[in-house]
């Protein structure tokens, strides 16, 4: 079984566009790191996170974009397990920096499509990341409060940058003539979600 189950972890990470892939093959991972999470983090995860680029693919670029959604839905099935979620949450949200913090994010107005491919790319993330969440604080997992100090500053940080960094673009040129990927209001909305799950898992007092 151990075989079957790396042979097919391998032709996700190689073809997730070409296949429909099973919930119940994620499923089954997802009960084997339950018991043991090591092969899924060494075998799996590094295949799933290879699928997703650094910038978003453009908008005719069909396969690659369902290879990143499907990817991305793997990842939301296998990640709820502790030290998996831990693993998530350091490589979205570092993807997320490529995304929305260097210049590539900050993109003149005559590159709105390209910023609104930039936005799209860094909803499905952070909508990724509000998922797990939201299944873990359902099942009250203890390691949830934790992220009051792992993942709520990551965001905060990243939306502060980002408007920041636009205020003294404003200030030099007169005119702000960029466009913050960040402050898409869709993903303003969505990190407000997960901030609020992280805080809706605090205990009380």
């Amino acid at each position: 079984m151990c075989s079957a189950l790396r042979d097919h972890t391998l032709q996700v990470g190689c073809h997730l566009y070409r296949f429909s892939i099973s919930d119940v093959v994620f499923d089954l991972l997802s009960a084997v790191a339950k018991v043991n999470f090591r092969p899924v983090e060494a075998q799996t995860l590094p295949l799933l996170f290879s699928s997703l680029p650094d910038v978003p693919p453009a908008r005719h670029a069909i396969p690659e974009r369902i290879n990143i959604l499907n990817a991305l839905s793997a990842l939301e099935t296998l990640c709820t397990q502790a030290q998996l979620f831990e693993t998530l949450v350091i490589r979205l949200t570092a993807k997320l920096d490529l995304i929305c913090v260097p210049s590539t994010s900050f993109l003149t107005l005559s590159s709105v499509t390209e910023a609104e491919l930039h936005a799209a790319y860094a909803h499905w993330i952070l909508t990724t990341l509000a998922k797990v969440l939201q299944k873990k604080v359902d099942r009250e997992d203890p390691d949830v409060p934790k992220y009051i100090e792992q993942l709520v500053p990551k965001i905060f940080n990243l939306f502060v940058f980002s408007a920041f960094a636009v205020a003294e673009d404003d200030d030099d040129g007169g005119r702000c003539e960029r466009v913050s990927v960040p402050m898409d209001h869709r993903l303003v909305k969505k990190a407000g979600e997960i901030v609020s799950l992280v805080i809706q898992a605090l205990p009380s007092g």
